[in-house]
């Protein structure tokens, strides 16, 4: 999805309420705090909860016409682009 532009290299992802958390590898990967991982990981170690993993889709937001869009609206905009 980074390929078609879905999502851009560099951009931030956000909880629902919060500020920038983690930013998007090349790769797809997300870095936090100097750590790189997986956008499931970091969505369970950014909310500090004792899971190793948590569903990313449920938990991060990008930025999209100076609105925060779930990530899995994104996904679903892709996923409809295919069809």
């Amino acid at each position: 999805m980074i390929e078609t532009g879905y999502f851009i290299e560099g951009e931030s992802f956000y909880f629902r309420t919060g500020d920038a958390v983690a930013t998007l590898l090349k790769d797809g990967k997300l870095e936090y705090q100097g750590e790189v991982m997986d956008m499931h990981s970091c969505a369970a170690a950014a909310r500090g909860v004792k899971a190793n993993r948590l569903n990313g889709f449920d938990y991060w937001y990008v930025v999209r016409d100076d609105e925060r869009v779930s990530i899995a609206d994104v996904r679903e905009q892709y996923r409809e682009s295919k069809n």
